[in-house]
């Protein structure tokens, strides 16, 4: 029995294996567990400027784009 899909029915598969969409904003602990590293680990990142951050306030947020890039590019 063959199955067709229609257009519709069926996945994007280039948001399949994204969690996140590319524009979210996620706070320390979000980003260090989306890097899978831990918050102060990522605190270093940051002093040492090799992720890109926004800050409001106290508060310190980054881009899914920019942590994206960060893990295709290397620490």
């Amino acid at each position: 029995m063959t199955t067709e899909y229609s257009k519709s029915s069926q996945f994007r598969d280039d948001l399949f294996f994204e969690n996140r969409r590319a524009d979210e904003w996620m706070s320390t602990s979000e980003a260090a567990s989306y890097l899978r590293i831990t918050p102060n680990a990522l605190r270093i990142l940051v002093c040492r400027r090799r992720v890109k951050f926004f800050k409001l306030g106290r508060c310190l947020r980054f881009s899914t784009r920019d942590l994206n890039h960060l893990l295709t590019k290397g620490v």
